[in-house]
């Protein structure tokens, strides 16, 4: 792992009114961890395909329901011999080297996926992307709260909020919000930090998460 020159050691802590609490330490490794550009390209690859369904199927001549009747007699006709309709030649016959149902699937180790979600956080830590805040808890689901909760940390693009546990009013306040997304620490991956501009951590998840310093 490379270290960057320009690492930054510390995250910003504030509450619900985007002032600021505290300075959280981050781990060293986290802070200083410099993004490997080919690694996270082969993850981001990699997801993309396992999510593509594969599902295009064509039938060949084998699997073509026909009549086992020579379409016509061999010899004496002036065409050509035929031994089947299900012959690809024709219409309503079997496909040749036409598309199945496949896995494209990649390997990609346990090791190197966290290595990509620490460069990820990284590299939002780097740029300042990443926030925690102090608390959040919603006792009935409010979407006009959460809003404002957004625009009080001044926080623009696509925000992915992560949170320690998943919670239903707060999951039920996020849903309608379209440059929104909820996740909770157990369903984050690289790829979601990846795809979203902001990171907002409570601190609860920063601490489940492990970044920082004892």
């Amino acid at each position: 792992m490379s270290v960057g020159t320009d690492a930054k050691k510390t995250v910003k802590l504030v509450n619900s009114a985007g002032q600021l609490v505290a300075e959280l330490k981050l781990k060293s490794y986290i802070a200083e961890a410099k993004v490997n550009q080919q690694l996270v390209h082969d993850y981001v690859v990699q997801q993309r395909r396992s999510w593509r369904s594969w599902s295009a199927s064509t039938k060949t001549r084998a699997e073509v329901r026909a009549s086992n009747a020579k379409p016509w007699r061999q010899k004496g006709t002036g065409r050509a011999r035929a031994g089947t309709l299900a012959s690809p030649l024709f219409r309503g016959g079997g496909v040749v080297f036409g598309p199945k149902p496949k896995s494209v699937k990649k390997r990609f180790p346990r090791k190197m996926r966290r290595l990509v979600f620490d460069h990820a956080l990284g590299e939002k830590i780097r740029h300042e992307k990443l926030l925690v805040l102090d608390e959040l808890k919603f006792d009935l689901p409010k979407t006009r709260v959460m809003a404002e909760t957004l625009r009080s940390l001044d926080l623009s693009g696509k925000v992915l909020l992560v949170t320690d546990r998943s919670d239903k009013n707060t999951l039920l306040s996020a849903r309608n919000m379209r440059s929104l997304t909820y996740r909770s620490v157990g369903d984050v991956s690289a790829y979601d930090i990846l795809s979203h501009d902001f990171l907002l951590l409570t601190k609860a998840s920063f601490e489940s998460l492990h970044l920082g310093e004892q």
